[in-house]
């Protein structure tokens, strides 16, 4: 792949023993995987048990020669298609169903991190004990419902608080990230949003609004990846936590379009899975 446009920026080779397994190939984790095939790196493990609809298409990379295809699976072609270079595993399964999943959280063969964009809570409670335990980096996004926004969180080890530390913090600052992302109870609507049950609909919100967030991920991700000496005119990131409004939101305290917010999530000591 002919890197001669970004190598002013970064090292693409610094990249090369990189490896980056993603949980879920939907509408959130495919654009974050595409930038990352388009910005050096070649290792790729993907999961997923879920086939591209054509629901799908106004929010997925993937276009209409994939429908009826595993999403993983079209996914690592269209990697490979962008990029040459890659090398792509294909996972075909739930997280929870792959023992391949945790043994290659815990591999030790190269610098790995884990790209979640599962929808289900428990699922990244599960991702995030397994990279605490195996001390691997991980980066999470969130979108909230209709779309008005998201959270991105990156966990290093001993660089920070993890996925589970997010929770609590997160109550401390006012953002209901659990009741932002779920099915909604009228209960959750009104106190939240001030809207009916009907106003919503599961997971909705458009393309543009989820990459947005897909970008931030992305740009965390790769901000992980890159050793100190691939570093050209790439400034390292110092938050491991932002949160994103694509428009005006009050509930989760933002009241601007397009506003963002910084934050460095220390260890909770309450924590139970990183021990703090």
């Amino acid at each position: 792949m002919d890197y001669s446009r970004i190598r002013k920026i970064l090292n693409p080779e610094s990249l090369a023993d990189r490896v980056v397994m993603a949980a879920g190939c939907g509408s959130g984790n495919a654009p974050a995987l595409a930038e990352l095939a388009k910005n050096g790196v070649t290792r790729f493990e993907l999961w997923d048990h879920d086939v591209l609809e054509p629901v799908n298409l106004v929010r997925h990379v993937l276009g209409r020669a994939s429908l009826g295809r595993n999403k993983a699976e079209a996914m690592a072609d269209w990697i490979m298609d962008r990029n040459e270079d890659a090398r792509v595993t294909v996972h075909p399964c739930k997280i929870e169903d792959s023992p391949a999943f945790a043994a290659g959280v815990a591999a030790k063969d190269a610098f790995r991190l884990v790209l979640c964009g599962v929808d289900d809570m428990n699922a990244r409670y599960r991702i995030n004990r397994l990279c605490v335990e195996q001390a691997t980096p991980m980066v999470a996004a969130m979108v909230f419902r209709r779309g008005m926004g998201g959270m991105v969180f990156r966990y290093l080890p001993g660089q920070g608080g993890c996925y589970n530390c997010l929770t609590e913090f997160a109550r401390q600052h006012g953002m209901m990230i659990e009741e932002a992302e779920s099915e909604p109870t009228g209960a959750t609507d009104e106190q939240v949003y001030g809207l009916g049950l009907d106003a919503f609909e599961k997971n909705p919100g458009l393309s543009i609004d989820i990459g947005f967030i897909s970008l931030i991920m992305a740009r965390m991700a790769l901000e992980a990846l890159v050793p100190d000496d691939g570093r050209r005119d790439f400034p390292p990131l110092r938050s491991n936590l932002i949160a994103f409004a694509n428009r005006p939101d009050p509930a989760q305290g933002m009241k601007k379009f397009f506003q963002a917010e910084h934050f460095f999530l220390h260890p909770q000591a309450d924590c139970v899975v990183c021990g703090v």
